[in-house]
C-alpha cells in the first residue's frame, strides 16, 4: 500500500554542493526605433544536464551550453511545425546519455544526435507504431527508453526498436519514468511497473493515486509525486 511522505529523513539526504548561477539562452530581437539589439526576458523550458553540458529549449530552439562558456550554442534542431503549436500544452521531450541525444517533439517525431547536437536525424520511420504524443525519455546506460501515448519503445542504437508489454502482450502506458541503477521503473493510470530481466514490465502497484508529475527511486522506496496531493511512496523491497 502506497504511504504519504511528508518529508526524507535525514539519513537519505544528499551532500550539498554549491549553487551555480547559469546564463539563460539568448533570445534576440532587433529594436526598430534604436536599431539595437537586446534580450527578451523569456525563460528556457526542458532543461537538461549531462556531465557538464546543459540543454535547454527557448523558443522552441534547443540550445545547449557547456559549464564555462561564455554564451549558448544553437544546435539548429527547433520545433515550429504547425502540428507542434496545435500541441501547445506538452513539452519538448529530450534525454542526453553523453554524446547522445534524443528529442520528442510536439508532433510525435524522434530526432536523435550522436554528436552532442551537432548534426540530427529524424528516427521516426524506424518506430514500430504510430503515436500521438511522448510522455517520456530516458536512458538506462546506453538504452534509451521512450513513453508514448501508445506504449514504450527501447533502442540501443535507434535503427531497430523493441516493443516493451507485460507478460500478457499487453502494452501498459507510461507517464514517468525512475530509473535505479540498471533498472527502469514506469507509473501509469493504473498503478507502477518494474521492468524485469527479460524486458517486460511487472506491476509492483495497482493503485491509482492521479496524475504523477514525478517519479524518483530512493532507499528501495518508489516516491510519486501526485498533482495537487502530495508526495506518495511504495515500499519496493515488499514486492
Amino acid at each position: 500500500e502506497a504511504a504519504k511522505e511528508a518529508h526524507l529523513s535525514e539519513g537519505s539526504k544528499k551532500e550539498h554542493h554549491a549553487v551555480v548561477s547559469i546564463i539563460p539562452p539568448p533570445a534576440l530581437r532587433k529594436d526598430e526605433e534604436a536599431t539595437t539589439v537586446v534580450t527578451c526576458d523569456e525563460k528556457a523550458t526542458t532543461v537538461v544536464v549531462c556531465d557538464d553540458v546543459f540543454y535547454a529549449e527557448y523558443e522552441r530552439t534547443l540550445f545547449k551550453r557547456r559549464l564555462g562558456d561564455l554564451e549558448w550554442t544553437n544546435t539548429g534542431l527547433t520545433d515550429k511545425s504547425q502540428e507542434s503549436y496545435d500541441n501547445d500544452s506538452q513539452d519538448l521531450k529530450l534525454a542526453v546519455s553523453r554524446e547522445t541525444i534524443y528529442v520528442g517533439k510536439r508532433d510525435g517525431k524522434l530526432f536523435q544526435s550522436f554528436d552532442e547536437g551537432s548534426s540530427w536525424r529524424d528516427v521516426t520511420p524506424s518506430l514500430p507504431f504510430h503515436f500521438t504524443c511522448f510522455n517520456e525519455i530516458t536512458f538506462v546506460d546506453s538504452t534509451v527508453y521512450v513513453a508514448t501515448d501508445e506504449g514504450v519503445l527501447s533502442s540501443e542504437t535507434g535503427a531497430h526498436w523493441r516493443v516493451l508489454t507485460d507478460s500478457a502482450g499487453t502494452r501498459p502506458i507510461i507517464d514517468r519514468f525512475a530509473v535505479d541503477g540498471p533498472i527502469i521503473y514506469g507509473v501509469s493510470d493504473i498503478g507502477a511497473y518494474r521492468l524485469d530481466t527479460r524486458n517486460q514490465w511487472k506491476q509492483v502497484s495497482s493503485e491509482a493515486l492521479g496524475e504523477t508529475v514525478d517519479l524518483a527511486v530512493l532507499n528501495d522506496k518508489l516516491y510519486s509525486a501526485i498533482k495537487d496531493r502530495g508526495i506518495f511512496h511504495i515500499a519496493l523491497a515488499e514486492e
